[in-house]
């Protein structure tokens, strides 16, 4: 879909560079992340596949849309915060029938890991693993992992030169305020 729809859709470069991340952050392990970092990670197999058409009919419709810069870049977000809202509401179905003591046990066929890629017979949740809130809040990054990494060691060394700085401020100070209530006695002293 990259390839193919974004080139001739922008006049925009700001625009298409923000849709081209846009579309290969979904394109890539945005989906699998999420469903991975959201309750168990497993679905229905019938609700996976719902899913998967459904989204394939979008992108369908996205190839031949007519939509140009800010409205395709603006429908492209709303896809994907459908989805992942539809991916979420599928998790939690799982997840609940998963921990729940009366549907358990009626759990027979088989449901997709999002984690695997694969279908994996189900089963019954921990009580643990149920009263855990695995749901995290995420943030989008498009950067690449030295880039992360640089800019947290510029964030760590700027903390530590703030505190060094902070830290050698407070003897000065105190060494200030007893030597100036040092002299005050000592002139007080000497005027009486």
């Amino acid at each position: 879909m990259r390839k193919e729809a974004l080139p001739n859709r922008f006049r925009d470069s700001r625009l298409r560079n923000r849709c081209e991340k846009l579309v290969k952050g979904m394109e890539s392990n945005f989906f699998k992340d999420y469903a991975a970092n959201h309750f168990t990670g497993l679905i229905e197999t019938y609700q996976f596949n719902t899913l998967a058409q459904k989204l394939q009919k979008e992108a369908q419709y996205y190839l031949n849309a007519k939509e140009k810069d800010q409205e395709y870049l603006d429908s492209l977000v709303t896809l994907r915060k459908k989805t992942t809202l539809e991916l979420k509401q599928a998790l939690q179905d799982y997840h609940d029938k998963a921990c729940s003591a009366t549907e358990c046990g009626w759990l027979k066929m088989n449901v997709y890991s999002c984690t695997m890629c694969t279908t994996v017979p189900p089963s019954c949740l921990s009580r643990l693993l149920c009263m855990v809130d695995k749901e995290k809040k995420i943030s989008l990054r498009y950067k690449d992992e030295e880039e992360a990494s640089a800019l947290l060691r510029k964030g760590l060394l700027v903390v530590g030169i703030s505190a060094i700085i902070l830290f050698l401020t407070f003897p000065l100070l105190a060494y200030k305020y007893r030597r100036n209530t040092k002299l005050l006695t000592d002139r007080t002293m000497e005027s009486i």
